[in-house]
């Protein structure tokens, strides 16, 4: 079985600033998930989507970057407590 590496060059260059709109492949090649795992986001609502038709899905690679952002873990610092009695 051969793997083909695909890179974000293969996603054009108006579909990243959000001039125009993308495929379930341009969000996935963007993101760095499958696109199995895009339709899983979508269907459970984590990202924005425009549907345009009964298979026709298209995005905006900005919103769903900005969406995805949400679910990133931000770093807990802790700090050393003294107590007095």
């Amino acid at each position: 079985m051969k793997a083909q590496l695909l890179v974000i060059a293969d996603v054009p260059e108006a579909v990243l600033d959000g001039k125009a709109l993308g495929s379930k492949k341009h969000v996935a090649l963007a993101t760095g998930r499958s696109v199995r795992t895009i339709e899983h986001y979508v269907s459970a609502r984590k990202i924005p989507s425009i549907k345009l038709g009964p298979r026709c899905i298209k995005f905006c690679i900005p919103d769903v970057i900005r969406a995805l952002s949400r679910f990133t873990v931000k770093e807990v610092v802790f700090t050393k407590q003294v107590f007095r009695r």
